[in-house]
């Protein structure tokens, strides 16, 4: 199932946990949208702009463990899987 954004989320983030990648779904009046991805310890792993309102961000790079997606003043906790 793809989830849906609620009335208190602006920005959604999945799967989680994810091997390859990770889908960023927003509400449309956010675009251009820039973003970063940060590890455990604050370090900016990647950084970019999304251009769309569900948009795929490859994580096959980046090691196994515990990320923070952040966009707006929003963060979101995911997990990048071993593949």
């Amino acid at each position: 199932d793809i989830p849906k954004l609620t009335d208190r989320q602006k920005i959604l983030v999945y799967p989680n946990p994810s091997e390859e990648f990770i889908i960023v779904k927003t509400e449309e009046s956010f675009y251009p949208l820039k973003y970063s991805i940060v590890n455990q310890v604050g370090q900016l792993i990647s950084a970019g702009e999304l251009a769309n309102a569900s948009s795929v961000i490859d994580i096959q790079a980046i090691p196994a463990g515990l990320y923070w997606f952040g966009s707006m003043g929003y963060r979101q906790q995911f997990v990048k899987i071993q593949n």
